[in-house]
Formats: C-alpha cells, sequence, structure tokens
C-alpha cells in the first residue's frame, strides 16, 4: 500500500532465492493505478509467475485474497517493506518437506534488523503486559502478544508476526483469518497464529533472515492505530482468553498501561493523538463496536 520502491525490493529478493516461489501474488490496496501494469512488465520474466489483485485497504481482506489467488501447499504472507536474504525461503521450505507427520502448521523466520519505530517503554511494556519484544513468542495473560523477533535456536512459539509468517495451506482451510478485523486490522497475525498454536506446532527459525524497514507510508495514522488497539484488545482478549475462562483484571491491568504509555508520549512532545485514539477506542467500546462485527467510522 503506496510503498513502490520498497514493495521492488522485496520483490526482487525474492527473485534472488536460492529456492525461488513458484507465485508471487502482490495484493495492491494503494492509490497508485498504473501499478499492476507496471509490475506485470518489469517482472515478465521474473522467475516466479506474478499476480496482481486491486482491493480496497483491508489487511485481513488482502491476506484473504492472497491465499485465493495463490496455489501453493504452503502459503508465505510478506510484507511489502521487509528484504530476505537468499536462503529464507529454502530453509522454510526444508521444516515442512522434513515434518513427514505434518505435526508443523507453520514456520517463521528471524528479523535481523529493527528499527527505532518499533522501539519504546520496554520495562513498562513488561510491567503491564502490552504488545512488546522478547526471547521469545507467546500470548501473554493480559491478552498482548509478546513477538520474537529473532531466536538463536529452532523455537516452538505461540504467535507469529505478520510480516514474516508461512502455514500449510490444509491449515489456512480450517484456521482462517478474522474476518470481524477486516476494518480494522490490529492484530489479525497473532490472532491466526495463536488458535493455530492450539491444533498444530509454529515453528520459528534462526537462520532464515530478513530485514524489515518498517517503512512509514502507507500505515494508519497514531490516532486510529492506538484506537483499534484498544477495540481489537477487548474483542481479542474476550474472544481468545476470557472465553476460555480467564477474569477481566489482566486486560483492565493492560489498559491502564495503555493510559500511562499513551500519557508519556504526550508529556515528551510526541503530542495528544495516542491520548485521543484511546478516548476514541472506549467511546467504540461503549456504543458497541467491538462486540460485534463493526468498522471504526
Amino acid at each position: 500500500m503506496n510503498r513502490p520502491v520498497t514493495l521492488r525490493k522485496c520483490l526482487g529478493s525474492l527473485a534472488a532465492q536460492t529456492v525461488v516461489p513458484g507465485e508471487v501474488v502482490v495484493v495492491h490496496a494503494g492509490t497508485d493505478e498504473q501499478l499492476g501494469a507496471e509490475l506485470q512488465r518489469e517482472y515478465a520474466a521474473a522467475p516466479f509467475a506474478l499476480k496482481y489483485v486491486r482491493t480496497q485497504p483491508s489487511l485481513v481482506r488482502q491476506r484473504m485474497l492472497g491465499i485465493a489467488n495463490g496455489t501453493g501447499e504452503v502459503v508465505f504472507f510478506l510484507d511489502d517493506d521487509v528484504v530476505l536474504e537468499p536462503a529464507y525461503c529454502e530453509r522454510i521450505l526444508a521444516v515442512y518437506a522434513a515434518d513427514a507427520a505434518g505435526e508443523i502448521g507453520g514456520v517463521q523466520g528471524s528479523i535481523t534488523y529493527v528499527p527505532p519505530l518499533v522501539r519504546g517503554s520496554p520495562l513498562l511494556r513488561r510491567v503491564f503486559m502490552l504488545a512488546r519484544m522478547g526471547k521469545r513468542g507467546y500470548l501473554q495473560r493480559s491478552g498482548f502478544p509478546c513477538h520474537s523477533l529473532s531466536v538463536s535456536k529452532r523455537t516452538d512459539v505461540e504467535v507469529f508476526s505478520g510480516c514474516m509468517m508461512s502455514y500449510r495451506r490444509r491449515v489456512l482451510e480450517i484456521h482462517q483469518f478474522d474476518m470481524a478485523l477486516r476494518d480494522r486490522w490490529w492484530g489479525d497475525d497473532w490472532d491466526l497464529s495463536y488458535r493455530v498454536s492450539r491444533a498444530a506446532r509454529l515453528v520459528q527459525l534462526p537462520d532464515a533472515r530478513l530485514a524489515h524497514e518498517q517503512a512509514e507510508a502507507g500505515r494508519d495514522s497514531v490516532r486510529r492505530t492506538w484506537r483499534m488497539m484498544v477495540v481489537n484488545h477487548h474483542y481479542l482478549y474476550r474472544k481468545l482468553l476470557r472465553s476460555a475462562g480467564q477474569g477481566w483484571l489482566p486486560w483492565a491491568w493492560a489498559e491502564a498501561g495503555l493510559w500511562l504509555l499513551a500519557l508519556m508520549r504526550f508529556l515528551t512532545g510526541r503530542g495528544t493523538a495516542a491520548l485521543e485514539g484511546m478516548a476514541g477506542g472506549f467511546g467504540d467500546l461503549y456504543r458497541g463496536v467491538g462486540r460485534q462485527d463493526a468498522p471504526l467510522s
């Protein structure tokens, strides 16, 4: 979405793989109406078949369209601002090939470069069990994920990062992205991966590596992102943990931490957008958004 430069870098890294994918599906939700024709022309001689799909902005819908327009037994999901090391696909596919019993439902790699955009307040995030980075990928009792960006050895995890996950196609026929999140993208990746991890193994590899540039173009505003975080956290907590008998205290504790984090952003001169997003999110919860399949206005 509106990242033509990084998209081409990503496609270039796919073309340079030691095991090249048979097909690459680009699901485009940006404003450039010429992009499809340009890509078809530029990659006509690429070592993979490039498929181009145009749709409205919706990360979940885009992922579902990618699945529907692909045919491979293994489906890779990549953000358009990642650059893969040459052996990325080969090493992930080797895990599936060696899994004769079919116990592994998904595999992801490790990130070699993490830009400053995804850092900040690690102690506060740990204390309040907010979304954070850690040494193992799991769903915290708060309902927020602890993502593992890289590992030193092959590791079983509970949650994947959307920029670098892969699944067996047959797993995606049983466990699908939650269409209730189609207009509120936040959390769709770890929601799906956590549900898959209840039925199959999810594996993260240390030697399948990529860089995630976290391009700022094509992103929602800070205000809307924080608003989605409030609404989706409530929705996914209720769906994944409250339905399993857990009480509301861990959710409330984490929300208190979010308010504190938003206040810290204001006090350090980063504006009021996070606080406004928090207020808007709780307003949405009061009106019923998050208790039903309802978009943010």
